[in-house]
């Protein structure tokens, strides 16, 4: 498999949106990138932060970040290859998000299966006890929850209001991205269960335990791929575009298996070859194909992960280059339709 994977010049913040907060300031992990210069430095509202730095890394900030404050990766020669625009919430944000419709989606490791996904969703509330509570579906078990107006964590046992205990939790890296604003909780039992809370977004971890017996130990864990919390679409953004293109070359012919393939609409004759690659592309919004003389012979639009067929039976002999382009950049590789 030939594999091209594009590295662009990125910039971001960690969490998209800042809830770690005091007095109105939050803090938030600093990433990027560079392939456009050998060192950086990074600044805030035009003032360095730090000195010359290497092209990829990460900064953690203090609680002074403000709303719509800018920060910008500069090159040595003074030029700009970066910037973001901080967006701070410090308020109204619950540790746990349980509106209707809010949706959790993990990568599930368990003992008897890994990589597998299961998607939580909040599918109804009602007045228990005089609270509302929220019902979590998509587990092994649903469950009631609710967070209170100081921001406690409650879950309805055995239809009793039960409150685990909250500590705070340091920086937690999940396939969702990092978040800083964090709590634990703990439920005891045969099945003991350790969770991380992230501020406006809610769960981002979870490990369950088996307590005791000869098969004591890990039972399964689950770390946060993607949320939906109201109109935020919360995952790790992609950052470069990814192009492969599988080194066989394919007959593309449509077999005729009737006595009658001249009246098959679509069948080749025995013996026909057509021959083709297959291209596989991520991250990207369309592909075009050039011809040796430039000439563009083939443009898709893409969405998402895309398996593209490239005829090469229906071009001249030559080099062929693919591009790949989105918004994170451009990949491009090459294609020979030899004699």
């Amino acid at each position: 498999m030939s594999l091209l994977l594009l590295a662009v010049t990125f910039l971001r913040l960690d969490p998209t949106v800042i809830t770690d907060c005091r007095d109105g300031l939050g803090r938030a992990v600093l990433r990027w990138t560079s392939t456009d210069a050998q060192s950086v430095t990074l600044l805030t509202q035009g003032t360095a932060l730090t000195g010359p730095e290497s092209p990829i890394g990460s900064n953690v900030t203090g609680h002074w970040v403000a709303d719509g404050q800018t920060f910008s990766l500069r090159a040595p020669n003074g030029s700009t290859l970066a910037t973001i625009t901080a967006r701070v919430n410090c308020i109204d944000l619950p540790l746990w998000p349980l509106a209707v419709g809010n949706s959790w989606t993990f990568r599930v490791n368990s003992r008897q299966q890994t990589g597998l996904y299961q998607t939580w969703r909040v599918t109804k509330q009602e007045t228990i006890l005089g609270e509302t509570w929220s019902l979590v579906s998509g587990g092994r078990t649903d469950s009631w929850w609710r967070i209170d107006a100081l921001g406690g964590l409650h879950r309805l046992v055995n239809n009793l209001g039960d409150r685990p205990h909250l500590r705070e939790a340091p920086e937690t890296t999940v396939p969702a991205g990092v978040f800083v604003d964090n709590y634990t909780y703990f439920l005891p039992g045969f099945l003991m269960e350790t969770g991380t809370l992230s501020r406006g977004v809610g769960p981002v971890k979870i490990l369950r335990t088996l307590s005791g017996g000869s098969s004591g130990g890990f039972d399964e864990g689950f770390d946060l791929v993607e949320a939906k919390v109201g109109e935020r679409l919360i995952r790790r953004d992609l950052y470069g575009i990814s192009l492969s293109i599988d080194p066989e070359v394919y007959n593309c012919a449509v077999p005729c298996y009737f006595v009658a393939c001249g009246f098959v609409p679509g069948a080749d004759l025995p013996g026909t070859v057509k021959p083709c690659r297959e291209a596989r592309v991520e991250g990207a919004e369309l592909l075009t194909v050039a011809g040796p003389d430039g000439a563009v012979v083939m443009q898709e639009k893409l969405s998402g992960t895309t398996f593209l067929r490239l005829p090469l039976w229906m071009w001249p002999h030559g080099l062929y280059t693919v591009q790949a382009y989105g918004a994170q950049g451009t990949a491009k590789t090459t294609v020979s339709h030899p004699q």
